[in-house]
């Protein structure tokens, strides 16, 4: 009896990984890829005008965030990818029309940004940057 339940179990994690893949591939399933990078700003940080190093944004504030890649008609999340030490991303997309957001929304005035408009053509790399305002003046 219990070698059948485990027949069974193993039968079904099978099934679970060949209907959901697990190769770990962020790109596999892409038909007509092409690339959207880009560079996140965030600031001011500082109430005054300062040298520009001073007030320059640490990298755990661009690494605790992602860059979230919806549908064109934001209904469903087609991918996440992470934003570097630089403020830095970049993705492998099917061509097509996104809408680009951030998350999570935890820095920047509260309800101030809008997601961007991406389109993103096969073979080709889509630069979209983006500035996320703080409100410090």
């Amino acid at each position: 009896m219990l070698r059948k339940q485990i027949a069974y179990t193993a039968l079904l994690f099978l099934l679970l990984a060949a209907i959901f893949g697990c190769n770990g591939d962020s790109s596999s399933g892409l038909t007509d890829p092409g690339i959207l990078k880009g560079v996140v700003s965030i600031g001011p940080l500082c109430p005054v005008e300062t040298p520009p190093d001073q007030c320059k944004p640490r990298p755990d504030l661009f690494t605790s965030h992602v860059i979230v890649i919806y549908n064109e008609s934001g209904s469903s999340i087609i991918a996440t990818t992470a934003i570097h030490t630089d403020g830095s991303y970049q993705v492998e997309l099917n061509a097509g029309k996104y809408l680009v957001d951030y998350s999570p929304h935890d820095i920047g005035i509260p309800g101030s940004f809008t997601p961007l408009t991406a389109v993103v053509e096969t073979g080709k790399t889509t630069t979209l940057d983006i500035h996320i305002d703080t409100g410090i003046r």
